[in-house]
């Protein structure tokens, strides 16, 4: 190691660094007091005048490092004027933060400490595992981005995507484009997603849809909210809809819960039931997927389509529920009860009650 280190010093002054660097790099100005990469260790060291532009070339075992980051390879030509490495076969670039990237491929640029890795790449820290072609990383922000495809995953869901941008040190991914997370209950399927890997809360702020892969026509859509996928609590902001037991709820802002199935609407409420050709508007809902069963209050209102004509209920609040047909255990009975100043209307009858069903 002595003898390959004097032997470099010799002739480093005389190198030609001519390197081609990507833009990537170019986008940020070295700085004159820019730490040095190291050579540390390599079973042979070499200059030909033919090869890469007569730049010192290290192979077996090489090890650089810099700014507390190991480099190790099968091959790496160092630039030295440019305080540039490239590195082949077997690279690998351990971290501080305990990051860890892997690839078959990798240019570092000691003076803008950015890089980028190439072919079979895969960054793996504690939460999650990056798997891509090309990905371009910075050190100085700790950020990682790829635009070339691929999957992010973690102990229990995959996100695949074309583009995202991972910060290593707050552990948030910003997807730009289609997005899809795939875990053994759900399916996320949407645009414009960021995920917080460390309360594992995605926020959503495009056209998204979530799939119960037990019945994917139970659904949730918005365009606007959050997925806690600790606790499943789902937060819609933004023209949602929660699809379940062949129904809509709509509102203003809404709520699920999607383990007990509980979910709640706030503003301009509308719960459609295509079957029973009924629908129920209010200011504030309430609905129980797994008992099938709705409360609407805040001057509700409820509309059914007879064969014929139409029925109209109004009533401080209004209940649905469903009730197994005691002739055919099979089949469910939908109910409509409206109480408190209960009133129905239909063009030749119209009747008052403290109750309605």
């Amino acid at each position: 190691l002595l003898i390959c280190a004097n032997s470099f010093a010799q002739i480093s002054p005389q190198n030609k660094s001519n390197v081609q660097k990507d833009p990537y790099f170019k986008a940020v100005p070295a700085t004159a007091d820019a730490e040095k990469v190291k050579h540390i260790h390599s079973e042979t060291f070499g200059v030909k005048k033919d090869e890469y532009d007569g730049n010192p070339v290290f192979k077996g075992n090489v090890v650089f490092t810099h700014k507390g980051s190991t480099l190790t390879a099968d091959e790496v030509v160092l630039y030295s004027d440019d305080n540039f490495v490239k590195a082949f076969g077997n690279v690998k670039l351990q971290n501080a933060d305990g990051s860890v990237i892997t690839a078959e491929e990798m240019e570092y640029d000691g003076n803008s400490e950015r890089g980028i890795a190439r072919k079979n790449v895969v960054l793996t820290d504690p939460k999650q595992t990056i798997k891509t072609e090309t990905l371009y990383y910075d050190r100085k922000t700790n950020e990682a981005y790829f635009n070339s495809g691929g999957t992010i995953s973690d102990r229990e869901s995959t996100m695949y995507t074309k583009s995202a941008t991972y910060n290593v040190s707050s552990k948030m991914i910003d997807f730009t484009g289609d997005v899809k997370i795939d875990n053994p209950k759900y399916l996320v399927e949407g645009s414009n997603i960021r995920q917080n890997q460390l309360t594992n809360t995605a926020y959503f702020s495009g056209p998204t849809t979530i799939y119960n892969k037990e019945n994917r026509s139970n659904r949730i859509y918005t365009e606007s909210g959050s997925f806690n996928q600790n606790s499943n609590e789902v937060f819609l902001e933004k023209n949602s809809r929660i699809f379940y037991n062949d129904k809509i709820l709509t509102g203003d802002k809404m709520y699920f819960h999607r383990t007990t199935g509980y979910g709640k609407a706030t503003g301009n409420v509308f719960l459609n039931d295509p079957n029973e050709k009924r629908f129920i508007k209010g200011g504030f809902g309430e609905i129980w997927e797994k008992k099938d069963s709705a409360v609407i209050s805040e001057k509700p209102y409820a509309v059914k389509a007879m064969s014929n004509d139409s029925i109209y209920f109004a009533a401080d609040k209004i209940i649905t529920y469903q009730k197994q047909d005691s002739a055919n255990p099979l089949k469910k009975i939908s109910f409509l009860r409206a109480f408190k100043k209960a009133r129905v209307f239909k063009s030749n009858a119209q009747a008052i009650a403290d109750s309605i069903s």
